[in-house]
């Protein structure tokens, strides 16, 4: 950038040897051709890189780096960032130097495994809920009321809230053989009580899906292998449960034979029935729900010669598609993060560098402009 020379260049990689000549486009200075000494000619379409603001916090009492472990948009200009010591911070986009914290019941304690957010549709956060150990909390911002409830034996891993927020859904990853693995609390009924989910599999992700037309609310669980003292899985597997009736819809094993590995993370695209499923053998998987409820391999939603799966470098550790369902972003375990246009012929995706160490959350804006 000739206006500004202390800026960074960008660098654009795809020739594999010396480029002995470049040209732009006279009547469209973003595009630009190549040739190289690889023996091919490429065509670019150069677009500014994202602007990337950087939001650290500290542990003040602890002295030390304090995880975020969740990330959800409220609305177009802010967004909400869960911490593994219970903090909760609003941060704005346009003033993202600023912060609001959510003031929730006291939590001693720097183990948070899990924080949900449900966010109404005025883009108000109405109830936040979080786990420690085998512990959870519902807390109700209008009311300042909160909710706890203990689970026997299975430590909380994995929650989610309904797309009504009248649902949470809790996961555990335990070992523990025969022990209900996946627990659905209806908060507005006056008994509070979990309803067990008929699934002893140790859980990775759980994600909601509702299905307005038909008035039904699907839950996709993603399971992982194991490989205890009790019983063996040897291989992860993902299933869909229709959550008003308990009753399972569908079961797709994911097989170390097939090159993949556990399911880790799933997530369901906002305006279209496509579900993502990251494994920890770097591959994302898409499917469908079809009007029939059951999962499908989806491969006309990825660039020609991808089929249904991308094969990335490093494990898939987050997952969010974007509100149209047009991006899919991906973090993964070495701190990258790729993003996909899935209604796109190009199969390379835009690949943002900067965290040193594994993606925990991930969240695209509504109106898709920014990333977090």
């Amino acid at each position: 950038n000739l206006e500004n020379p202390k800026e960074e260049p960008e660098v654009l990689h795809g020739h594999t040897y010396g480029v002995c000549s470049v040209a732009f486009q006279p009547t469209d200075p973003q595009r630009f051709v190549s040739c190289s000494w690889d023996r091919t000619i490429r065509f670019w379409n150069f677009e500014p890189e994202p602007k990337i603001f950087e939001y650290p916090r500290k542990n003040q009492e602890l002295k030390l780096d304090t995880d975020a472990i969740s990330v959800v948009f409220i609305n177009d200009e802010q967004f909400v960032i869960g911490y593994a010591d219970g903090t909760v911070l609003v941060k704005g986009i346009k003033n993202h130097g600023q912060s609001e914290e959510i003031e929730l019941p006291d939590i001693k304690s720097n183990e948070v495994s899990a924080i949900a957010f449900f966010t109404n549709q005025e883009g108000k956060i109405e109830k936040v809920a979080w786990s420690i150990g085998k512990e959870v909390w519902v807390y109700l911002m209008n009311s300042k009321d909160s909710i706890t409830k203990s689970v026997e034996y299975c430590q909380i891993t994995s929650l989610a809230f309904s797309p009504d927020g009248k649902i949470l859904a809790l996961g555990s990853n335990d070992d523990y053989e025969n022990l209900e693995k996946v627990k659905i609390w209806t908060l507005n009924l006056c008994e509070n009580e979990f309803k067990p989910l008929d699934y002893t599999r140790p859980v990775t992700s759980i994600v909601f899906k509702q299905d307005s037309a038909k008035n039904q609310t699907y839950l996709a669980v993603a399971s992982r292998n194991t490989n205890n003292h009790e019983k063996s899985y040897k291989e992860g597997e993902i299933t869909l449960w229709d959550v008003t009736s308990s009753t399972r819809v569908d079961r797709k094993l994911v097989s170390k034979a097939s090159g993949k590995d556990s399911p880790i993370i799933l997530a369901f695209s906002g305006k279209e029935n496509k579900l993502a499923l990251g494994t920890d053998n770097s591959y994302v998987e898409l499917y469908e729900v079809t009007s029939e409820g059951l999962l499908s391999n989806l491969e006309k939603s990825l660039p020609e010669g991808q089929q249904n799966s991308l094969n990335l470098d490093s494990w898939i550790t987050a997952l969010v598609f974007s509100e149209d369902g047009q991006w899919l972003a991906t973090g993964q375990c070495n701190g990258i993060i790729q993003i996909w246009d899935l209604k796109h012929p190009n199969p390379k995706p835009l690949v943002l560098r900067g965290h040193e160490e594994r993606i925990n959350a991930i969240a695209f804006s509504p109106n898709g402009e920014y990333l977090v």
